[in-house]
């Protein structure tokens, strides 16, 4: 895994979107002074043969002193012409910059990012963190009917829940995870789980220590299986083993594991119909509908001997795909920061697109889109996809050489060179289905790292200049392939190295001033050029058309040069 990921962090080093606009200007620049020096020279030279032609004083001393003359001024236009002294307004502009969004929030790693973001016109953002508050609480759960939680009242088990339900609660909400509070470690929805059993006077570690030990199984959830597991002991269920396993996870992925059903009214367990399966289904529809994350909990008796190895391509073990009990669907809600919405709207109106990746459902994904303003609900246009469609649809990320999403091609042209390939170019398989949707992309759903990478590849393909948020190791990838690559200062150390920008608050609002600073670093370089080319241009024109008509120069050379030396001290 970390080989595949260190593979893709290999990548070449492209030229940005100010460097390039920088190269043309230069290049128009150099060809006006040569040109304008060429002319000036060839001016002086023919006015100079027509006045000794009809003078016939071809045998005066002073000529070579006037060509050499006419030489020294043709060279000092051209000087006056280069504007030297933008490298020098870039590099303290870029560095003015720095200083300002570091004061945002803005922690720039690699000083190019900053000119970068100001040509961003895509921001691929995550939702958890970034958008929200990752201020994650249980205020839901569902079994035949929804309870409310208060996930701030402190109180007991009873009330919320009868209390013949406590003891199995309690198992598949503090045993099947790894998070604590102190210290404060593990995924955000874990903590959120162990701080409603805190908040109701339960010790999560006291009920660890009860049903696990250190040989307990456990299968970690990844962004790939979307779901995590494990097996406690010491389970009065009636089977000599006394085992029981838990499982916990993305709502429609465990609820297709789950072939019976907890009913909390009726005491019992009872077979899962289809028609229950539809029920639970429009449950969880309603609940995403309100913005709230919905895990599936579920368990089911084992007896030890089961085979708990064999696992799919896909890192799901076998044991996971079927048999269990469904207990409830738990709804989570990470609230929005209240600025997110305003800068969404910012974005806009400066012509930048926020395309949201997530790990959430569609529904979900759909309700916090709109509630933040990255849906319009008037946009009929309005594209929502999740990671395993976009995928379907597009063919994914393959060499642009050998059409394969594996091959032999270097990333790099150090290694290219020596093994004497072209470096890999990474494209979208099927560009035709990528064009038809990406301008309507709004929201990508259960999202995976590839996908988020397949999207900021084909973007990147079409021109754009991205901007990708990420906080994960998966995300490294995609942080390093996007033209600025913020990593979230709670993330790993992997995607702060692979990142550009560091953004030291987790916040969606930083992102827009980071875009605001780069933008300044554009309106300064244009104000600089204004400046210095209207002189340049004035003093280049000046001398030509004195040469030309008073067949001398109203500039001498070392005027021009006095000119020249003003301009670069500015």
């Amino acid at each position: 895994m970390l080989g595949q990921i260190k593979k893709f962090l290999v990548q070449e080093t492209e030229i940005t979107p100010l460097q390039q606009k920088l190269e043309t200007v230069a290049t128009s620049i150099s060809k006006f002074g040569l040109i304008s020096a060429v002319l000036v020279l060839l001016v002086l030279l023919i006015r100079f043969l027509i006045d000794r032609g009809v003078t016939h004083t071809w045998d005066d001393g002073q000529k070579y002193t006037q060509l050499i003359r006419f030489v020294i001024i043709a060279i000092s236009v051209l000087a006056v012409a280069i504007p030297e002294g933008l490298p020098l307004a870039v590099t303290l502009t870029l560095a003015f910059s720095v200083k300002k969004m570091m004061k945002d929030n803005n922690l720039v790693r690699r000083l190019h990012a900053t000119e970068t973001m100001g040509g961003a016109d895509n921001i691929c953002s995550d939702k958890t963190g970034t958008l929200t508050q990752n201020k994650m609480n249980l205020t839901n759960f569902w079994n035949e009917k929804l309870y409310e939680v208060d996930p701030y009242i402190k109180g007991t088990l009873g009330d919320s829940f009868p209390e013949k339900y406590h003891e199995i609660l309690k198992q598949a909400l503090a045993c099947n995870g790894s998070a604590t509070l102190q210290p404060l470690f593990g995924s955000k929805t874990e903590v959120a789980l162990l701080e409603f059993l805190q908040n109701r006077g339960e010790d999560y570690n006291t009920i660890r220590d009860q049903y696990l030990n250190s040989n307990s199984i456990k299968f970690p959830f990844s962004s790939q299986r979307k779901r995590m597991s494990s097996v406690l002991e010491n389970i009065e269920n009636g089977l000599p083993s006394k085992k029981r396993m838990h499982i916990k996870g993305a709502s429609e992925i465990v609820l297709e594991s789950c072939t019976h059903f907890h009913s909390f009214e009726e005491d019992r367990v009872i077979p899962m119909t289809a028609t229950m399966k539809q029920q639970i289904e429009n449950e969880i529809e309603s609940m995403a509908s309100k913005a709230l994350r919905t895990i599936c909990i579920a368990y089911k008796d084992v007896t030890g001997d089961e085979d708990f190895t064999t696992k799919d391509n896909k890192n799901v073990y076998e044991i996971e795909k079927t048999g269990f009990v469904l207990l409830g669907v738990l709804g989570i809600r990470d609230i929005l920061r209240k600025e997110v919405k305003g800068a969404v709207q910012r974005c806009r109106s400066a012509g930048i697109k926020v395309r949201m990746v997530t790990g959430d459902n569609k529904i979900t994904a759909k309700a916090i889109a709109l509630e933040c303003g990255i849906i319009n609900p008037q946009d009929g246009e309005a594209l929502i996809s999740t990671g395993p469609e976009f995928i379907e649809q597009t063919g994914g990320v393959v060499c642009k050489k050998c059409r394969t999403q594996e091959c032999d091609c270097p990333r790099d042209k150090e290694t290219a060179k020596k093994k004497g390939k072209d470096v890999r170019v990474d494209t979208i398989a099927n560009a035709e289905a990528f064009d038809k949707i990406y301008k309507k992309l709004d929201v990508l759903a259960r999202s995976r790292p590839e996908d988020k990478y397949a999207l900021v590849t084909g973007l990147i393909e079409r021109g754009c200049v991205v901007a990708v948020t990420g906080d994960g190791t998966n995300d490294a990838p995609a942080l390093k392939k996007a033209d600025i690559g913020f990593a979230m200062n709670a993330g790993t150390d992997v995607a702060k190295e692979a990142a550009d920008i560091v953004l030291l608050d987790d916040n969606f609002a930083s992102i827009v001033k980071a875009a605001m600073w780069g933008r300044n670093i554009y309106d300064n370089i244009k104000k600089f050029l204004q400046f210095q080319l209207t002189v340049n241009i004035v003093a280049v024109a000046m001398t030509l058309i004195s040469s030309a008509i008073l067949q001398e120069e109203i500039l001498t050379a070392v005027q021009l040069l006095w000119v020249y030396f003003f301009l670069a001290c500015h």
